[in-house]
């Protein structure tokens, strides 16, 4: 179902909008709904066709947004404070959105392609470093280099359950990590070590930004933690 729907609303999005298409086209219900989506609804309204367009996520206000859930994103632009350090594994839309909410953030990229085409320091407070993987855990390791606590640790990189695991060692004592793609069974070995080293998990579950598919995005929390959970 999953990926009929993705070809019906691609044929759909490609063609013109006119009176001459409309009379042409005999559309079923659901093509009509799907057709519908272009123009007005949740989904223009909420910044999903922006970002289906762009192929990179944005909110309603066309401003840089996490590919988190919706929910995940409303719930962070809440509660976000200008005291916080934060981390992140994974640079992008999320880096423009975390910068002017936190007091400093730090980012990791591990591509080299995507790092040479991107600001560096889009902010004062920002900073994107490049970390290419390799087999002796520079990746996940690399923020035990910067000597800090983080109040905030993003893991929506690769190797996240490696990321995971590290992250508990790195945080201050009123932080959270939050986990992107929670959903994935591939990171269950991560996820059972944050609750064994006593961390409570909050899903939040539903669309992304552009994207069909359901999908899941977590914060590991303790007690007087630095979003108020």
């Amino acid at each position: 179902m999953k990926k009929s729907l993705r070809v019906i609303f691609r044929s759909l999005y490609s063609l013109p909008f006119g009176l001459g298409f409309t009379k042409r086209m005999v559309l079923s219900d659901l093509e009509k709904t799907l057709l519908g989506f272009r123009t007005a609804g949740f989904f223009k309204e909420s910044g999903w066709i922006a970002s289906w367009e762009k192929k990179m996520p944005q909110s309603e206000n066309g401003e840089p947004s996490p590919w988190f859930t919706y929910s995940a994103n409303r719930f962070l632009a809440e509660r976000l404070k200008k005291d916080m350090v934060a981390f992140e594994y994974g640079s992008g839309n999320s880096t423009l959105f975390l910068g002017p909410r936190v007091k400093k953030l730090t980012s990791l990229e591990h591509k080299p392609d995507w790092f040479s085409n991107i600001d560096p320091h889009p902010y004062e407070n920002t900073r994107i470093i490049l970390c290419q993987l390799d087999d002796q855990g520079s990746y996940p390791n690399y923020p035990k280099n910067l000597g800090e606590k983080f109040d905030l640790i993003i893991v929506d990189g690769r190797r996240r359950n490696d990321c995971l695991m590290i992250s508990t060692e790195l945080l201050s004592e009123r932080g959270v990590v939050i986990l992107d793609d929670s959903q994935r069974e591939r990171y269950e070995d991560g996820m059972k070590t944050m609750k064994d080293r006593g961390f409570k998990r909050l899903d939040f579950y539903g669309l992304s930004l552009g994207d069909y598919v359901l999908k899941a995005t977590s914060i590991f929390y303790r007690t007087n933690n630095c979003l108020g959970i």
